[in-house]
């Protein structure tokens, strides 16, 4: 496709480059303005580029979107009790308590319900059971964290002093704390809720 054709799919709203170039470089039309990579700059588009037949329409893939209610739709939701309960969407007051708290199927909720469950057992085994406060600040301190690394390996503990990888990840002050919480927990459970990985 030559830089006119090109042109023209900017027109339909099409991002375009030309083929070798990265993901995150492209050509696009905000308002009549052609911008690079979505900026507003000022393109370099070179003679070169004006004159290749290489060019190419950028193919996106399709993101997952979250799924929320449209007005009507049954939905499922975790109460304050944990138990799973189900509405249909119409914008009153509950619908609106419910953001982040909406499911599309009773299973999904029911996940996320043993999920949080599985997460809160995990630090509380780790406030109750640590030796001393978690503190990033001392690189001599012992952390472990649980890790999933394949089939054969399963859950395990993992040796981790330097950085916090995950935000809500929960951090043990030794290896014997660590296989206990696993223990406790049960492989299992953290396997299929806290990493979602289903056999």
């Amino acid at each position: 496709m030559n830089f006119k054709e090109a042109y023209q799919k900017m027109l339909e709203g099409k991002k375009v480059r030309r083929k070798g170039w990265e993901g995150w470089q492209y050509y696009s039309l905000i308002e009549d303005n052609i911008c690079f990579a979505g900026k507003l700059i000022v393109p370099n588009i070179t003679v070169e580029d004006s004159l290749a037949d290489d060019w190419e329409v950028v193919v996106e893939k399709n993101k997952i979107k979250v799924w929320e209610p449209s007005l009507g739709d049954l939905y499922y939701y975790i109460n304050s009790n944990g138990d799973i309960k189900f509405s249909y969407y119409n914008t009153r007051s509950i619908d609106k308590r419910c953001i982040g708290n909406f499911f599309k199927t009773d299973e999904e909720a029911a996940h996320m319900a043993e999920k949080l469950k599985v997460i809160k057992e995990l630090r509380d085994f780790a406030l109750e059971h640590n030796d001393e406060e978690i503190d990033w600040v001392d690189n001599e301190q012992d952390k472990w964290e649980i890790c999933y690394k394949d089939s054969n390996d399963g859950v395990k503990p993992a040796y981790n002093i330097y950085y916090r990888a995950q935000a809500f990840n929960i951090y043990f002050t030794s290896l014997e704390i660590a296989k206990e919480a696993i223990k406790k927990i049960g492989e299992d459970r953290i396997k299929k809720y806290y990493f979602d990985i289903e056999d």
